[in-house]
Formats: structure tokens, sequence, C-alpha cells
């Protein structure tokens, strides 16, 4: 299963034959227009929420609008070629199968990234930046299984580039997962253990 330019959507339903299919063409084109695609849904739908659940009201006109869009779009070309870069080079670096480093392949890794990276953003900028939304339990429960599918996808993701097997990496991504989630704790601990200091 394959599309020119909605595999950003199609990698929920088949991500094994997306993977194989982008890292075969060996084209950027069509992932760059999936993150264009992404950065104006992404626009569109969180001004809505932005209007719906921020202490604030927006009402831009259409030409800054669509300088959003724009903005958006260059920063998730950023973000996707920054993540892609540092995972890379983790990845062929650090780690070894069978007393063999991992292959590098900078540009599959860009191309199959920009099908998930703007799920992960969205998801992490409802949570950071809409405090007021209401986190209903259905929600959260929604959010959690679709991390757990984003997560599945990125092993599948990690599986195609490298050519590991898929065991190799849904622990690599479990490893990643944990320090993501220790550096956040980090990070979260931080503020009050510098208020601490400053008061004392």
């Amino acid at each position: 299963m394959r599309s020119r330019f909605f595999n950003g959507f199609l990698v929920f339903i088949s991500p094994d034959s997306v993977f194989k299919n982008t890292i075969k063409a060996e084209s950027a084109f069509e992932p760059i227009i999936s993150l264009l695609l992404f950065a104006g849904i992404f626009t569109a739908f969180g001004l809505q929420l932005i209007e719906q659940f921020a202490s604030y009201k927006l009402n831009p006109q259409f030409p800054v609008a669509l300088l959003v869009v724009f903005f958006v779009f260059f920063i998730f070309i950023l973000l996707n070629a920054g993540i892609s870069i540092f995972l890379d080079w983790v990845y062929t670096v650090c780690i070894k199968i069978r007393k063999e480093k991992l292959q590098s392949d900078f540009l599959s890794s860009f191309c199959c990234h920009a099908y998930i990276m703007p799920i992960w953003i969205f998801l992490i900028s409802i949570y950071l930046f809409l405090p007021n939304l209401e986190k209903t339990t259905i929600f959260v429960i929604i959010a959690v299984l679709l991390m757990i599918r984003l997560l599945d996808i990125e092993a599948r993701m990690i599986k195609a580039i490298y050519g590991v097997r898929l065991i190799q990496s849904y622990l690599l991504v479990f490893v990643q997962l944990i320090l993501v989630v220790f550096g956040a704790s980090l990070a979260y601990f931080s503020k009050y253990i510098i208020k601490y200091i400053n008061n004392v």
C-alpha cells in the first residue's frame, strides 16, 4: 500500500510497506510534501484548539495564516533534519549488532521520520501549550494508544532503515523512550531544585 503524497496517513495502516517504498524511492520530495500537508493541518487544528481552550483569541487573516503554515513547515523541516541526523548518528556510532556497526542512511531516516515526527510534535504541543484543555479519561486513553502505535511504527521504521530484526528495533525504541522520560523528569524537577536553592 502506498500513495504519492499521503503516506503520512497510510503509515498508520501499513507502515512496513510505506517505509519500504520510501527507502526504495530515495527521494525527499514526497516526504517534504507530506510535511507541508501536516503543517497545514497542524496549523488549522492548532489555531482552532487555541481559540477554544487558551485564554486568548486569535483571528488571523488569510495572508497571516498562510505565513504561519509556511513557518510551521520550515520548523518541521529543521526539526526533522535535526532528529534524523542525531538518531542516525546514535544508531550508527553507538550501537553494534553482532560486533558490526549499523550503516548510516540519513536520507532514509529523514524521509521516514517525516511521516511520524509531526504527530509527536502535535501530541507534545497539546500537553505543553494547552493546559486548560480538559483531558478526560477517553482523551488520555486515545493519546496513550496513539503513542503506543507511534512507538510501534518507529520500531518498524528502524528495522526498515538499518536492516535489524524487529525485536532489536523494539529494544532500541524502548531504551530511547527510557532516556527521553528520564531527561523530561530531570527537566521537570530541576525547576523545583533551582527554586529551593534560591530560597536557601
